[in-house]
């Protein structure tokens, strides 16, 4: 055995005692240590993706979600719905953008016996105006 070792074995209270005051240190440290979410906060703040940023943030009110909002009579239509998907399709291909929703890409949560079933909200858009309904 080693020295530490001895000392650990032939001293446990103290050993205890070491390890409860260091344990003692680190809990009352513990709250003052902060977390950043914030991506700006990890480059510079001249950097260019930083720089970009900013704009989307003060063009759109934040950076994390961008609203793009469709007005219609009717929106369950042949034409509005495929203007909808070709819409989601353009966002989704644009270089940054991590995920789209929208009526013709989101899932249907249904329950089952089976447990939770997942389907396209909209799959194929029908030309037939009954099955739109």
């Amino acid at each position: 055995m080693t020295n530490f070792s001895r000392i650990i074995t032939k001293a446990p209270r103290f050993t205890l005692a070491i390890i409860l005051i260091i344990t003692a240190l680190f809990a009352y440290f513990a709250p003052q240590v902060g977390l950043t979410t914030d991506v700006k906060d990890f480059f510079p703040p001249d950097h260019p993706e930083v720089l970009t940023y900013n704009e989307i943030e003060a063009k759109f009110g934040g950076a994390e979600y961008i609203m793009v909002a469709m007005t219609a009579p009717d929106i369950f239509t042949y034409q509005n719905l495929s203007d909808l998907q070709e819409l989601t399709i353009v966002l989704q291909q644009i270089e940054g953008v991590g995920q789209v929703r929208s009526l013709t890409s989101s899932d249907a949560v249904r329950g089952s016996e089976w447990g939770i079933e997942l389907s396209p909200l909209i799959g194929v858009i029908p030309q037939d105006l009954d099955a739109l309904a």
